[in-house]
């Protein structure tokens, strides 16, 4: 409740403020009948990414930083916040004539499940269609069309054969090469499993020994990765949490007097100390800026 009472905040500060810019949207109306290989290609090629670029970027934390924040260039919010994960994976806050709020749930959920998120909540604003989801849930005709959008996002036929052709070189399920292929497309082992089968380079008896993989070692997806090392300017985390759309629409705000730091606190929770150093670098921010508290 928490994370929707601040995305419905950051939702209606920012329309109060008049500054949205329609023709920036990524909801157009030839895209409102989602069909889920064509949309993700086209979205692919308005966000810039590649295939060469996809495979050659170093990992999926890096990689999600540079798609989050290519789909915020399109006036999306896209804010982090750490959740049970029984509440789900993230949720959309979409308005049709207004900024949309993007929440990644970041407890327990590695950069590939991120990037999955991120991209089953860019179909509920494609589509229009606010909702607390979970990409896990296959239970209705929309939850299904938001997973097979994120899958062709994250993972196109193109990308799938070019990361096959150097990693995959059996038909069964082999952890190695699974690990190698998710490493190149950015996908989840079990994403990668999926999108391996619906290819043909894995048989379907590849999701049955998946399945007692599991049983033997847990599920790897979920394993997380231990913290540690020198703390980073206090301005990356508020990057990673409030994101680069934020910080240009409130510190473009701040700038023109429009907002003082007391409002911005009361509408997100930014203390005043660090909303100037957060404004100031993240317009010339790199992706790879962004850190995690």
């Amino acid at each position: 409740m928490k994370a929707i009472e601040l995305a419905r905040s950051i939702q209606h500060a920012a329309n109060d403020l008049e500054a949205y810019d329609a023709s920036k949207q990524l909801r157009q109306e030839d895209l409102k009948d989602i069909r889920p290989a064509e949309t993700a290609k086209t979205i692919r090629k308005i966000l810039g990414l590649s295939t060469i670029g996809q495979l050659k970027s170093p990992d999926a934390r890096l990689f999600y930083s540079d798609v989050r924040k290519a789909i915020e260039q399109h006036q999306i919010f896209v804010i982090q916040q750490s959740f049970p994960k029984e509440d789900g994976a993230g949720f959309c806050i979409s308005n049709s004539d207004g900024y949309d709020v993007i929440v990644i749930n970041t407890y327990q959920q590695s950069y590939e499940r991120r990037l999955f998120t991120l991209a089953h909540e860019l179909c509920h604003v494609l589509l229009g269609q606010s909702g607390i989801s979970d990409p896990n849930i296959m239970s209705n005709a929309i939850e299904r069309r938001c997973n097979k959008f994120a899958a062709m996002f994250i993972a196109p036929d193109e990308v799938v054969e070019a990361a096959a052709k150097i990693s995959i070189t059996k038909s069964d399920f082999d952890i190695s090469e699974l690990r190698q292929f998710s490493q190149l497309t950015k996908l989840s082992l079990h994403a990668s499993l999926l999108r391996l089968i619906e290819a043909d380079r894995y048989q379907e008896s590849a999701h049955g020994a998946w399945q007692s993989y599991i049983s033997a070692n847990g599920d790897p997806d979920y394993k997380k990765a231990g913290g540690g090392g020198r703390r980073a300017d206090e301005w990356k985390y508020k990057l990673s949490k409030y994101g680069f759309a934020f910080a240009s629409v409130f510190g473009g705000a701040k700038r023109a007097g429009d907002l003082d730091d007391i409002e911005i606190y009361r509408i997100a929770g930014i203390k005043p100390k660090w909303q100037d150093s957060y404004f100031e670098n993240a317009s010339s921010a790199r992706a790879e800026d962004v850190e995690d508290a």
